[in-house]
């Protein structure tokens, strides 16, 4: 077991309104068509900086977001803040015989590339 993070994207015709319980069709999260943009394992820094957005938007009503964490919407503000990051080595991976900097700067032209092309892109983690 350990901490297993995701970005992904959803189509906009799944999306209602941020953080509502309901989406058209009643879908559930789970059952949304979520498409995987990035995958991290035990990235602990990444993590803390995910939950300390979260806070930091009050998307989340959860006190204890480091160990229960709710997935939440990613903005591109949010991804050119966080490059700025990689860029910077601001953030250290676990592991450091892979070359996190090149996949990070990827997942989040990815990810930008979602949002142009009009999909929601969230993160979520689990353990």
């Amino acid at each position: 077991m350990g901490l297993d993070m995701y970005l992904y994207k959803i189509p906009k015709k799944y999306y209602k309104d941020q953080f509502t319980e309901t989406f058209t069709d009643t879908c559930k999260w789970q059952e949304l068509e979520k498409y995987e943009i990035g995958y991290w394992r035990k990235y602990w820094d990444l993590h803390r900086y995910f939950c300390k957005l979260c806070m930091e938007k009050k998307q989340t009503v959860n006190t204890n977001v480091y160990e229960d964490f709710q997935e939440f919407e990613i903005t591109a503000e949010d991804l050119d803040n966080l490059k700025e990051l990689f860029k910077e080595n601001d953030l250290d991976p676990y592991f450091e015989d892979f070359d996190y900097k090149k996949y990070n700067l990827k997942v989040i032209k990815k990810a930008k590339k979602a949002i142009k092309d009009g999909y929601h892109i969230f993160y979520d983690a689990s353990w």
